[in-house]
């Protein structure tokens, strides 16, 4: 890999022998993919082009690194609990941020990245606080979030995609509204039913999967 410093994107997952001795060359990378231990602060701090970013559950790496990433467009912390409000506080230029079990991203962050377009929150410390700020937001993955209501959501009137994969929070009063939706996922929601979804004439992929409502 140090001899590759013309890489665009690098994929690491699962592979614990390229270290910061050769990620620390790759200053061009615009996409990497770390969920091991191997890559730190050490590397990560020189990576400042960095576009895209997946740390998954590398807990090597901190505020320390990440806050250095203004540059970033796509963040995803997956089980990464060492990057809080701190970090993500600073990257506004953030366009696409998961937060797939981080439980340490708040509303106190999140309400700052206005040029967001895609949101993963399946965690409660995202509540409707932060989310109706967002209102340019096309990609809303809520799972199983119960802090996010129609309060919200019906605010959202730009959004493309929509998840609810167990969500029991959001009902027709909240989708009938959404008439611009394209994506819709309502796998396991039991709230949602033909009232609201035969309003959806834009939408372009439905996934109904073990959904019992809709007819």
């Amino acid at each position: 890999v140090s001899l590759l410093t013309n890489i665009n994107d690098l994929m690491l997952i699962g592979n614990s022998k390229i270290t910061d001795k050769s990620v620390s060359l790759l200053t061009n990378i615009h996409t990497l993919y770390s969920n091991i231990s191997k890559i730190t602060d050490k590397s990560v701090s020189i990576l400042t082009n960095i576009h895209d970013f997946y740390l998954g559950d590398n807990i090597e790496i901190t505020h320390s690194s990440v806050s250095l990433l203004t540059n970033i467009h796509t963040l995803n912390l997956g089980f990464n609990e060492k990057v809080t409000d701190k970090s993500v506080s600073l990257l506004t230029n953030i366009n696409d941020l998961m937060l797939i079990g981080n439980s340490k991203i708040t509303d106190k962050s999140v309400s700052l990245l206005t040029n967001i377009h895609t949101l993963y929150s399946n965690i409660s410390k995202i509540t409707d606080k932060s989310v109706s700020l967002l209102t340019n937001i096309h990609d809303f993955y809520l799972g199983d979030n119960i802090e996010i209501t129609h309060s919200s959501v019906s605010l959202l009137t730009n959004i493309h995609t929509l998840e609810l994969m167990d969500n029991y929070t959001l009902t027709d009063n909240t989708l009938s509204l959404l008439t611009n939706i394209h994506t819709l996922y309502l796998s396991y929601n039991g709230k949602i039913t033909d009232n609201s979804l035969l309003l959806l004439t834009n939408i372009h992929t439905l996934d109904l999967a073990d959904n019992c409502t809709i007819t």
